[in-house]
């Protein structure tokens, strides 16, 4: 008998003269989402962007574009089909939440997911940054080791629907 929502496996164990039968019961699979592939890597500082290219694309295995301003950011979002946005907080000139809510206001970037990589990580400001709703938050300095795990972490926690 199979529960709601669950479904029964059965496996034969042994020759045909024993018949153990294992009944193993399994949650159904969960919705397919697309996998990450392509990330927009945004920050004003050139030795970060340098060091997070290298890890989420030698690394990580990602195609990894970067940008170092907002502005550019929102450039090159017209051509390039990112997954995901990585953004840093203190920019100057258009700085990372004016540049999120710039793409909210554009229907083709509206609901790309955005993780904020920033220095400012305090309880405060994570709260804040949530209000805003991003994706994840990645803290300054990260370890070039750890960053593509920390992205695919944010990836995973993505709500988004599979394209179709």
């Amino acid at each position: 008998m199979s529960l709601p929502g669950h479904f029964v496996l059965h496996f034969r164990f042994g020759s045909a003269d024993t018949g153990y039968v294992r009944h193993l019961r399994a949650r159904k699979a969960p919705a397919v989402r697309p996998p990450l592939n392509k990330i927009l890597y945004v920050d004003d500082e050139r030795d970060v962007r340098l060091v997070a290219e290298i890890s989420l694309t030698r690394i990580g295995g990602y195609e990894v574009q970067v940008a170092e301003s907002g502005t550019d950011a929102l450039e090159q979002l017209r051509e390039f089909d990112a997954d995901l946005v990585l953004l840093d907080v203190v920019m100057p000139g258009m700085d990372g939440p004016t540049t999120l809510h710039q793409m909210r206001l554009d229907p083709a970037t509206a609901r790309l997911p955005v993780a904020f990589v920033t220095a400012r990580h305090q309880p405060y400001d994570l709260q804040r940054y949530r209000l805003l709703g991003i994706a994840g938050v990645i803290a300054k300095p990260f370890d070039p080791m750890s960053l593509p795990s920390q992205v695919l972490n944010i990836w995973d926690g993505v709500s988004r629907p599979a394209a179709g």
